[in-house]
């Protein structure tokens, strides 16, 4: 009696041993990463687990991206490249804002509509791009939930309009962002400098983020995004167009 009651004991310690490893190596793959590379259910569409990069990944990205050549644009190129307004039709004041900004700045744009979270979405394309606990939050009502997919819809109708236009690459920003102008170099100087800082290969250049990951440079003045909340605007890429649509 007192032998198996110490062969169950044994097991038993054995099984919350098992328990604890197996609890171990779970956390390890979803949140650190330092046993096996990080998989987590990503916010795509088809809901497929990708691998999550660790530290040295992101690195070594950085370090090829900063060995890469450079994308050289010419100020005629620069000229080329369509800048995209989104702005809500019922917010003239952020339009007013935003127009002084860019006229200020010397820029060419256009203003494009943005989707109205407050008014009737179109269902095919909320089914088509809004997906999980989003989607169902939106189907609840959710205010917030519904501007946030009219935000997404914008985008995306830009994404496609850039493609769908041959257009190598547009600038994007939303109407309450705020230029940063500096008198020794103005904001569109800056900007074409950035572009001649970019990796040959790049397909989405953030022009902020917020709440964004610590990174390293990958050219002078631009870093390696490795993620954050949102952005007020960036520049895209008809690659990176493709990918998204």
């Amino acid at each position: 009696m007192t032998y198996c009651r110490a062969l169950a004991l044994c097991l038993s310690a054995r099984t919350i041993c098992s328990l604890c490893v197996a609890v171990l190596f779970v956390a390890d793959t979803f949140f650190t990463g330092v046993l096996v590379p990080r998989v987590w259910p990503a916010p795509h569409r088809h809901m497929r687990l990708m691998r999550h990069l660790t530290s040295a990944d992101w690195d070594n990205a950085a370090i090829e991206k900063s060995n890469l050549p450079r994308y050289m644009l010419s100020q005629k190129s620069f000229e080329e490249v369509p800048v995209w307004i989104l702005s809500l039709q019922r917010s003239p004041e952020r339009r007013a804002s935003i127009l002084v900004q860019l006229t200020a700045a010397n820029i060419s744009f256009e203003f494009v509509d943005a989707v109205d979270g407050q008014g009737l979405l179109p269902a095919e394309e909320v089914e088509e791009y809004i997906k999980g606990s989003r989607l169902q939050l939106y189907h609840s009502a959710d205010p917030y939930m519904r501007a946030k997919a009219g935000c997404d819809l914008s985008h995306l109708r830009l994404l496609h309009r850039l493609v769908a236009e041959g257009q190598d690459a547009a600038i994007i920003i939303e109407d309450d962002a705020i230029l940063l102008q500096e008198e020794a170099v103005p904001f569109k100087k800056r900007l074409r400098r950035l572009f001649n800082q970019l990796p040959n290969d790049w397909e989405l250049l953030m022009l902020n983020s917020c709440f964004s990951f610590p990174s390293k440079l990958v050219g002078a003045g631009v870093r390696q995004f490795r993620g954050g909340v949102c952005t007020l605007g960036y520049v895209a890429t008809r690659g990176f167009a493709l990918k998204m649509s």
